[in-house]
């Protein structure tokens, strides 16, 4: 009888880390179709401003350069990046960038797939607990 609860408690067990395994692999995914989405340069009315490679957001004018975060909400995503040591957010929906501060960056035509993007590093971000990416 104990080697019974024992076997339902590993089998418990073992189904429980087996979603966590899935849903971690749905963020991983999730979080590299984004970032393959904000791979090439950006622009706003002005002209182009940044580049984002991989899991990296580079300024054009000046280099400054920032790891990006990423957190998938449905069909929107949330960029979150530190540059000149202030913390900025954007929505991303529909190809644009929709920044805190108000601007809306929108992405350049040139596809970025000749400059060598690297995709995402190994870093771990966080996705939803709800289940979805």
């Amino acid at each position: 009888r104990l080697g019974a609860k024992v076997s339902d408690r590993v089998v418990r067990w073992t189904k429980v880390c087996s979603s966590l395994l899935d849903l971690d692999a749905a963020c991983r995914r999730s979080e590299a179709r984004t970032f393959a989405q904000l791979a090439g340069e950006w622009h706003d009315a002005y002209g182009a401003l940044a580049r984002f490679r991989g899991d990296v957001l580079e300024m054009i004018e000046d280099g400054e350069a920032s790891a990006v975060q990423v957190q998938q909400n449905g069909q929107e995503a949330r960029v979150s990046v530190l540059l000149y040591s202030d913390f900025w957010q954007a929505n991303f929906q529909d190809g644009q960038l929709w920044w805190s501060s108000g601007e809306v960056w929108t992405h350049s035509s040139r596809s970025d797939a000749r400059s060598g993007n690297p995709g995402p590093s190994k870093r771990r971000w966080y996705c939803r607990g709800d289940g979805r990416a």
